[in-house]
């Protein structure tokens, strides 16, 4: 599209605004992932039984233009978090788990017979999902930086963090007005400072700047052969009762092992409502004077914010009971 003018709080670029779009993806030469493991296990082979033990760390630093997760063409055109959605910069990526420590353990010993009786388990630590603070346009047919509704819909304009008694930006959820509104301006102070982002004074937000908590997890299965017969052209024939724990962690504490992240496209929407103070009067935002207007800010600003969501499914503990024939 047509860049018509940069906005005058933040300086992205407004683009003039089409009846239809047309959208063209195609291969960058940019991006890159780098990623740096290690590992080691060892076996020690004792009269209490047969010790096995092995840890892995893997480093990974990945960044990428568009992760391009989405199923459709408009969609893995206006979702990503972006400042200008025409020319993309490199940053951080989706996909990048920064840390992640896994390991093994496990204890085995013949305790009826040659009946094998195990314990073992599976541990992984892994840092949080990388996120984005963003911005969403309203009304979606008057699209504050210009381009279709399609894309102004969704909440993918990166955070201007504004300064101090901005002149670019009026904080008010009415409609209509252009009264500036302290006290949603203050909870939006409050928000800036718990959510560590007072330094982006005066800028926006880079894309995937913060990270969720990070995770740990803890599995464990107790299995015991028991013999049963011997088969004529088959052989012996056994049972495997098995017990698994996964998340066992959370079964001892309900604050252990959760899963804690923001939903897909890993956008967390700051500003719900972004319209604009249309100084001049010539319809079009960006002229001398004009200025942003903040609302919709939604509950628990006041005082900081979690973005995180709690992922039920991935969090619980879960416990299976089996058996296994084998021969």
């Amino acid at each position: 599209r047509s860049v018509i003018r940069p906005s005058p709080a933040d300086g992205r670029p407004i683009y003039d605004r089409p009846s239809t779009y047309d959208v063209i993806l195609t291969n960058t030469g940019q991006g890159s992932s780098d990623t740096f493991s290690i590992s080691a296990d060892k076996i020690w082979d004792t009269r209490a039984g047969i010790f096995d033990f092995s840890l892995a760390y893997t480093l990974m630093d990945a960044e990428d233009v568009n992760p391009s997760q989405s199923s459709t063409v408009s969609s893995n055109f206006g979702r990503p978090a972006t400042f200008d959605r025409n020319n993309r910069q490199l940053s951080r990526s989706d996909f990048e788990i920064e840390d992640r420590i896994s390991g093994t353990f496990g204890w085995q010993k013949n305790l009826f017979g040659d009946n094998i009786t195990r314990i073992s388990g599976f541990f992984e630590y892994r840092t949080g999902h990388p996120f984005s603070y963003t911005m969403r346009e309203r009304p979606f047919d008057e699209a504050v930086w210009g381009g279709h509704s399609t894309f102004a819909r969704r909440d993918s304009q990166l955070l201007y963090v504004p300064l101090l008694n901005d002149p670019n930006v009026i904080f008010n959820n009415s409609d209509g007005s252009l009264v500036n509104d302290p006290a949603l301006e203050a909870d939006f102070n409050a928000f800036i400072a718990a959510a560590g982002l007072e330094g982006f004074r005066g800028q926006i937000m880079p894309r995937n700047h913060d990270t969720t908590a990070s995770r740990s997890k803890v599995d464990i299965r107790i299995s015991q052969e028991i013999g049963l017969s011997e088969l004529p052209g088959v052989g012996e024939v056994k049972a495997m009762l098995f017990l698994d724990i996964e998340n066992f962690g959370n079964l001892l504490n309900d604050d252990w092992g959760r899963v804690e992240q923001v939903f897909f496209p890993f956008n967390f929407t700051a500003v719900g409502e972004v319209s604009w103070n249309d100084a001049s009067g010539d319809g079009i935002f960006g002229n001398a004077g004009d200025q942003y207007v903040y609302g919709s800010f939604g509950s628990g600003f006041s005082g900081g914010i979690d973005p995180a969501s709690f992922f039920s499914l991935q969090s619980v503990y879960k416990i299976q009971l089996g058996i296994e024939i084998r021969f």
